[in-house]
């Protein structure tokens, strides 16, 4: 326990130290902590950096948007899907082969009802 005080205790002055330095150190006519904050503000707000920022801000806007229009589409599409398979069975059956197959169906039903009884 005392070892991790002693830690702390070196760490928390060891930093007093390094910024007590940094601002008393002359280097070009300013001081460790100027050339440090300009080197930061460099790195993280060049001109790059907002260049990319804005092509994916950009890329980002267009892969939303093609969702939303591969959506709607797609939407669009089984509507149409589904009310053309409903016309073209409706209009391609006519009414006499409507009632065959209904018979047909019907026929199928009974012979399987009866095999159904006769295998139990």
């Amino acid at each position: 326990m005392l070892n991790l005080i002693n830690t702390l205790f070196k760490a928390t002055v060891f930093g007093f130290v390094v910024l007590v330095l940094g601002n008393m150190i002359h280097w070009n006519g300013r001081t460790l902590s100027q050339h440090v904050q300009d080197s930061v503000q460099r790195t993280s707000g060049g001109e790059i950096v907002d260049i990319t920022k804005e092509r994916a801000e950009k890329v980002v806007h267009a892969v939303k948007d093609a969702k939303q229009k591969a959506n709607s589409i797609s939407k669009e599409l089984s509507k149409d899907i589904s009310s053309d398979s409903t016309k073209t069975t409706q209009d391609q059956i006519s009414h006499e082969d409507s009632k065959a197959l209904k018979e047909i169906i019907a026929e199928e039903r009974r012979r399987a009802a009866i095999k159904k009884v006769v295998s139990n």
